[in-house]
């Protein structure tokens, strides 16, 4: 929807538009990123007798331990972690809305997995590092899935052409060549990338606070989209469609109906899939 707007107003003066995404994927410029490269090189360091001491440790806490239903399963989640086999199978559940386990309490029915590009880190050679490894994923999941989509449906919309020079073959292939450091400097993502632009423009335009350019859907949820809401959370849609178990789904949704913001992300996905859902297979 912010998109969209924005494709508005640039339509009343131009019909082609440049957009700068591609940046953040290519030259490591997510705080995920960062975030992701410690958490794996921890992993990485840590010896195979304490993984499987503390996997033994958490199965016999999880005995002993009753949790509310809406509640994040911390313990399951630091399992899915140090059951990773990879670090790109890590860097999965690090992105993870519900953990492995969480999903088999809130289905009905068990499932199993289909292969996707958060497999695919066997496909890199042994030159590539984890922040290497990490935007090959991010390429081909969340730029195309997430970002690209996202801005071609908004232009499209308007009838406005948007451009991405960032995402030229020739840039992206020469910053996949860089040196990670290059990329992601002392905690600071598109190094490289910062230091071409701060000889054209002042430091203090780009080196701002990273703002996404969502909605307050978590917000919206509770106030004007509640009527909806509470149509794909209701017990009896949740009984009748015999996918989730409609106890805890709904435990989740009067959490968040009661105020609380963590558990947003979740009751999002549901609810996103619940529109699906409905339009698709009812």
């Amino acid at each position: 929807i912010p998109n969209i707007l924005v494709s508005m107003v640039a339509k009343k003066e131009v019909t082609v538009v440049l957009s700068a995404d591609g940046g953040d994927e290519v030259f490591a410029g997510y705080t995920k990123h960062f975030y992701a490269k410690q958490q794996i090189e921890k992993y990485l360091r840590l010896p195979a007798f304490v993984k499987k001491s503390t996997l033994h440790t958490i199965d016999v806490l999880k005995l002993f331990r009753e949790r509310p239903l809406y509640k994040f399963d911390r313990l399951s989640r630091l399992q899915s972690y140090l059951q990773a086999k990879d670090s790109a199978m890590l860097f999965n559940r690090l992105n993870q809305t519900f953990t492995e386990h969480e999903i088999t309490t809130f289905l009905k029915k068990k499932t199993s997995h289909l292969y996707n590009h958060f497999m695919d880190d066997h496909l890199l050679n042994g030159d590539n590092d984890e922040i290497d490894r990490i935007l090959a994923i991010d390429y081909q999941t969340f730029l195309v899935d997430d970002i690209l989509q996202k801005v071609d449906r908004a232009t499209s919309y308007v009838s406005l052409e948007g451009r991405e020079p960032l995402l030229d073959h020739r840039i992206v292939e020469f910053a996949a060549k860089l040196p990670s450091d290059y990329k992601l400097r002392n905690g600071v993502g598109k190094s490289i990338l910062k230091s071409v632009v701060h000889k054209h423009i002042p430091k203090n335009l780009v080196d701002r606070p990273k703002t996404g350019f969502g909605l307050p859907l978590h917000v919206w949820g509770l106030k004007e989209l509640k009527p909806i809401f509470d149509e794909y959370f209701d017990i009896n849609f949740l009984r009748n469609q015999n996918i989730f178990s409609a106890r805890k789904v709904r435990s989740l949704y009067d959490h968040y109906m009661n105020g609380h913001y963590e558990c947003f992300d979740r009751v999002w996905e549901i609810f996103i899939f619940q529109q699906w859902y409905k339009k698709w297979m009812n």
